[in-house]
């Protein structure tokens, strides 16, 4: 049941379900680099972790550092970025280099919901979107896309930029449909979605890889009222149905009778001409009698 606060919202409708909330993407610190898969792996209240920035390194070095598998690792020296490092164990690793940050090499799910969007009729309805990316283009490229990842965007620049250019998208491609189609169209709206947000991610080391529209909510009432609508089309495709079963059992009711009368009648037909053959066979039996009779009576004459 819908409480006081729902009641008010056209929006909310315990049959469509509502939107789901809008992920944050969130940088983490720490003073271990080793603890940075473990740290990007574990559920935060505030957001999904892309990055794990390493503070409080040591002033002079680390006996013995090990970079962990799965992320990206960032390294300066004297404050001039060297590219990506290779996992593994390093000794005596020196304070004029760094390690700057780690970013993760997980598929992260972004969820993306946008209210108030107006369709070609001027009805106002919300899109639950689900984006799949990661950060990395491929192996070859890794580098520079970590780089400009970084110094371009950053978790919360990213969050701002899918946030808008999802909504941009789907507010200019629910402009040209109307409400009864608004559910139809979801492969549609998602290529022309994935195919945008590739385009304007891509050179920055953000790759794409799906986009989902799981779930589409129009106002309450209008809801209501497409459903009886919709229920009241099927009630007189039923009765349509029922009525041509019945005519259909009327014509054969009827084509029974007809084929029962006319087998009827054949019989009655076929009756007649026989007793009509057998009436022309005694006929002709008594006029052959006859005239046999009449032959033998001249033959007696004439003797």
């Amino acid at each position: 049941m819908l409480n006081q606060s729902q009641a008010n919202d056209p929006l909310a409708d315990d049959v469509q379900g509502g939107l789901k909330e809008r992920t944050h993407l969130i940088q983490i610190y720490t003073d271990d680099p080793e603890e940075a898969p473990r740290l990007i792996s574990e559920t935060h209240p505030n957001g999904i972790p892309l990055m794990v920035i390493i503070k409080n390194q040591p002033c002079c070095c680390y006996c013995k550092v090990n970079i962990p598998n799965g992320v990206y690792t960032m390294e300066t020296s004297c404050g001039v970025n060297q590219g990506i490092m290779d996992p593994g164990y390093r000794c005596c690793y020196m304070n004029y280099k760094m390690i700057k940050v780690m970013i993760t090499k997980n598929t992260i799910r972004f969820k993306c919901p946008i209210t108030n969007v107006p369709t070609k009729d001027n009805v106002r309805v919300a899109i639950d979107v689900g984006i799949n990316f990661h950060i990395g283009r491929s192996v070859e490229t890794e580098e520079e896309d970590i780089k400009k990842f970084v110094y371009n965007f950053g978790p919360n620049r990213l969050e701002e930029l899918l946030q808008e250019e999802c909504e941009e998208g789907i507010r200019d491609f629910l402009k040209q449909i109307k409400i009864k189609s608004v559910r139809d169209i979801k492969t549609e709206l998602t290529s022309a979605l994935m195919q945008e947000l590739l385009g304007k991610f891509s050179p920055y080391g953000v790759v794409i890889e799906q986009v989902n529209i799981m779930n589409v909510i129009i106002p309450r009432d209008l809801r209501t009222c497409l459903t009886d609508t919709t229920n009241y089309d099927v009630f007189l495709q039923k009765q349509v149905k029922a009525q041509e079963n019945k005519m259909l059992v009327i014509n054969n009711n009827e084509n029974k009778q007809v084929l029962k009368l006319k087998r009827d009648n054949m019989q009655i037909l076929f009756k007649l001409q026989h007793d009509l053959d057998v009436e022309e066979i005694n006929c002709q039996q008594t006029e052959i009698e006859s005239e046999t009779e009449q032959i033998i009576k001249q033959t007696k004459a004439l003797q």
